[in-house]
């Protein structure tokens, strides 16, 4: 996971111009874009350990045993659910941050596809020595969803700001210029 996760960082910096103009946005926000979806992909489509001794004994089909929210039992720790929850709050706030148009739009709707994206992968790619499991899904969705949000509330929270900061600069009194003595 560390190389694919280096390649992710380069990819980003190098990446992140040429994306920037594509989305009409911001560098900063275009490279943690990539670097987001460079560190989802890392995580989750590069092969377990021990893929080729498992890879026979997964299933050949992905397990919907569980279809809801995951029960705030499994979000006190560091396990499985809440790795997959944040592993997509900061793609999240990256989307969010994006300026409104159509192409993010359609990133948006790449971004909510890509959880059940890399769950087919997981099912067809066998060597990966992944499982396909819908809870994965409702998971990663769930941390999109977050950071969406938090992504919202710091657009919203940076044009309040700034909007009461120009305001108060319109309603500012004006100092007076010194009276000049010429004689």
């Amino acid at each position: 996971m560390l190389p694919a996760g280096a390649v992710a960082l380069v990819a980003a910096v190098l990446a992140g111009n040429q994306i920037a103009r594509v989305l009409r946005a911001r560098r900063a926000i275009a490279t943690f874009l990539v670097l987001c979806l460079g560190a989802i992909a890392s995580a989750t489509l590069t092969p377990l350990g021990a893929a080729s001794a498992l890879a026979p004994s997964l299933p050949a089909a992905c397990d919907f045993s569980r279809l809801e929210l995951a029960p705030l039992a499994q979000l006190r720790g560091v396990n499985d659910t809440s790795l997959n929850i944040a592993l997509f709050v900061p793609l999240g706030i990256a989307v969010a941050l994006l300026p409104r148009s159509w192409r993010t739009l359609a990133v948006v709707v790449g971004a909510i596809s890509l959880p059940v994206a890399i769950e087919l992968v997981q099912l067809v790619v066998r060597p990966l020595g992944r499982g396909c499991e819908s809870a994965d899904v409702i998971d990663n969705l769930t941390g999109l969803a977050v950071g969406l949000t938090a992504g919202i509330l710091v657009r919203v929270l940076g044009t309040f700001v700034a909007s009461r900061s120009a305001g108060s600069a319109r309603r500012a009194p004006r100092a007076e210029a010194p009276l000049r003595d010429d004689g």
